[in-house]
């Protein structure tokens, strides 16, 4: 571990927790960036070695926002399983997520967010908020892979978001996407919800499933809680939607 002199000995200490807790982005010390933090802290935030999301901007991890991702770029070293060999159901059907589902969902999540196509969310957000998850696997040498994952988070009484979709690159456009969102859609009719909503990357493929694109300033002062911790707050790149039931 680095050696850190008194008092930034407890702020390492302090933004490895926040890190993890993923209550704030990380500010190590000058010089120190996320590969100061110990290897048994970066694995357990979802930053891998040789990934190319392990950066100094990677220290910004805060709760991911739905997109519809894409593959990964050329000469970027995976960290997905290879699903060569892998029988894909003919019929897709989602589960609620389970404890042993999070290395695949953090994977699944980090490896986009790695291309910056969504933001990152480390394994111990999602062991806290397992009951918000959906997830579709394949069976693979007696273990089961996560091949799409997404979640639903309710944020007030009559309002719930949509957020961390992602489909294993192998995998696109060919409706698992689809299938998870409108399952989370349902969860939300289930649980009470008037409306579910979404910041995306992809707003041709909410319209799709009835989600309309909303003024920012029309979005409920809750949002905008959630948003002011986003990296992106100050120039959001990502178009917010809106379902209404």
């Amino acid at each position: 571990m680095p050696s850190y002199p008194g008092r930034a000995k407890l702020h390492f200490f302090l933004t490895v927790y926040l890190f993890l807790s993923g209550l704030c982005p990380v500010l190590l010390p000058a010089g120190g960036g996320v590969r100061a933090l110990p290897a048994c802290a970066r694995r357990l935030a979802g930053v891998w070695p040789g990934v190319s999301g392990e950066s100094e901007n990677m220290g910004n991890i805060m709760p991911p926002r739905a997109s519809f991702p894409q593959a990964t770029g050329a000469g970027e070293k995976s960290i997905l399983p290879d699903l060569s060999g892998v029988t894909v159901p003919a019929k897709l059907v989602t589960r609620k997520a389970r404890i042993q589902d999070v290395d695949g969902m953090s994977n699944l999540i980090n490896e986009f967010a790695s291309a910056r196509i969504m933001l990152a969310r480390g394994p111990l957000y999602l062991y806290q908020n397992i009951q918000d998850y959906r997830v579709i696997t394949a069976e693979s040498g007696g273990r089961e892979l996560v091949l799409a994952c997404g979640g639903l988070h309710v944020l007030w009484e009559d309002l719930a978001e949509v957020r961390s979709v992602a489909v294993h690159p192998a995998l696109q456009r060919r409706g698992f996407g689809r299938r998870v969102v409108l399952d989370l859609i349902e969860d939300a009719r289930r649980l009470g919800a008037g409306r579910v909503f979404t910041f995306t990357l992809a707003p041709e493929f909410f319209a799709s499933l009835g989600f309309a694109a909303v003024a920012r300033d029309t979005l409920s002062p809750v949002v905008w809680a959630e948003c002011s911790k986003c990296p992106k707050f100050y120039k959001c790149d990502e178009v917010g939607m809106m379902l209404h039931f």
